[in-house]
């Protein structure tokens, strides 16, 4: 048995649709941001999120599904100056066949 192209493609491409938004915390307030751009190279999904004027501590960053839910976190620190910034959650997937 073999894994076809079709059905790898199509998980990829339901993997790649649940993103939906951004949650970013900078100097303790969360707030939601709309993704950039979502690219998918061979087996790896990125969804880009850009920061323009906000200033202050990044303390975390979650990409969450159109209901809220998180998909993927990062709990950090970088100070973002007056600079955009662009923050890129990355996935690489493994799509293998399973044993009976």
């Amino acid at each position: 048995m073999a894994i076809q192209a079709l059905y790898r493609s199509a998980i990829l491409e339901a993997i790649k649709k649940l993103g939906a938004k951004a949650i970013v915390t900078i100097g303790g307030v969360s707030k939601e941001y709309p993704l950039l751009n979502t690219l998918q190279t061979d087996d790896t999904i990125k969804h880009f999120v850009y920061l323009e004027n906000e200033v202050g501590s990044i303390t975390s960053a979650k990409l969450v599904d159109s209901m809220g839910r998180e998909l993927q976190t990062y709990n950090t620190v970088i100070e973002k100056g007056q600079d955009g910034l662009v923050i890129v959650f990355a996935i690489k997937l493994e799509i293998k066949e399973g044993t009976q």
